[in-house]
């Protein structure tokens, strides 16, 4: 009877109300309050660069607005109504794919980064025409780099800005294209139909138009790929080859230490063909220096080439949905 009271006890114990219940929705709950106010700052930091750097320019690196503005000139749909209509079908998608969450942190991280162009029109008002005394390809370049900065935050904590940047985080997580280059080719094609349906809109053709458009193809350009770099982030791919005459201990300590995978190759020294061990290993670059540590301490003489991956793909990479 002692016995069937203790299991019925150790049961209750690993429930949700348990310690290690408590302290995991604790955490979650952390990670969660975490992850929705770097959600906020980078729509903040993209509101304000929108805001201030090309509203007052009139620089437009795309975007699905790109689309509404061509219906409003030529139909007079409101552009935010079209906005709506076209982002529906894709939203659609993202709730088959990547489920309620995602679409919440999207429709925060929107709020926000609508909250923070009107926000930085109201507190700032006149003073922003100072930036169109500024060179438009300084505009363009630093205005590029504040809100892919932004929106690369967003894009890395599980969210996108909406328009063709959802667009396109559905189609890096459905191919191996890249998030920012994704960007990159959506946005240039609406930059260009936008371009072209303004130069023959008017009764004279207006060249000024291809300008402009060329200056938001800089900030498209530095745009995305700022996205690319914050978004990877610490965990940008390297290849390390090391070739040591200690590869039993290094290979120990790079899969318990470090815990990644390696795979050890014979060669040949080209000086005096002596066999050679090499040992190859993917890791991210955030544990680049403490594998360098480790293998300086087992060997001094060992030689380390790194060397940057442009994709990687298989156990340990695998491509993450957010969640």
């Amino acid at each position: 009877m002692k016995k069937l009271v203790r299991a019925k006890r150790g049961n209750r114990s690993g429930g949700w109300f348990s310690r290690g219940g408590i302290a995991k929705i604790k955490r979650s709950i952390t990670h969660e309050t975490f992850r929705f106010i770097m959600l906020a700052v980078g729509a903040t930091i993209g509101g304000f660069a929108t805001a201030f750097f090309f509203v007052p320019s009139h620089i437009a690196p795309g975007g699905l607005n790109s689309i509404g503005v061509i219906l409003n000139h030529a139909f007079g749909f409101k552009v935010g109504l079209a906005y709506i209509a076209m982002n529906t079908p894709f939203f659609v998608w993202a709730l088959r794919l990547l489920g309620y969450r995602y679409l919440l942190r999207v429709g925060f991280a929107i709020t926000i980064f609508i909250l923070a162009i009107d926000f930085t029109g109201v507190v700032l008002g006149p003073a922003m025409d100072i930036v169109t005394q500024f060179d438009l390809i300084l505009v363009a370049i630093f205005g590029g780099i504040l809100s892919g900065f932004g929106m690369g935050i967003v894009y890395r904590f599980g969210a996108s800005g909406g328009g063709t940047d959802i667009i396109s985080q559905l189609i890096s997580f459905s191919t191996n294209i890249p998030y920012g280059t994704s960007v990159l080719i959506l946005d240039s094609l609406l930059i260009a139909v936008l371009t072209v349906y303004f130069i023959f809109a008017g009764e004279v053709v207006d060249l000024t138009r291809i300008e402009l458009a060329m200056y938001s193809g800089i900030a498209l350009f530095v745009h995305s790929r700022v996205i690319d770099v914050v978004q990877s982030g610490m965990t940008a791919t390297k290849m390390v080859i090391i070739i040591t005459n200690q590869i039993e201990p290094i290979r120990r300590a790079i899969l318990h230490r470090i815990d990644r995978g390696v795979t050890i190759v014979e060669g040949l020294g080209g000086y005096r063909l002596e066999k050679r061990n090499m040992i190859f290993c993917a890791i991210p670059r955030s544990q680049i220096g403490r594998l360098k540590e480790i293998v300086s301490f087992i060997d001094e003489s060992a030689f380390i080439m790194v060397t940057s991956l442009s994709e990687t793909k298989g156990k340990g990479f695998e491509k993450q949905l957010p969640k």
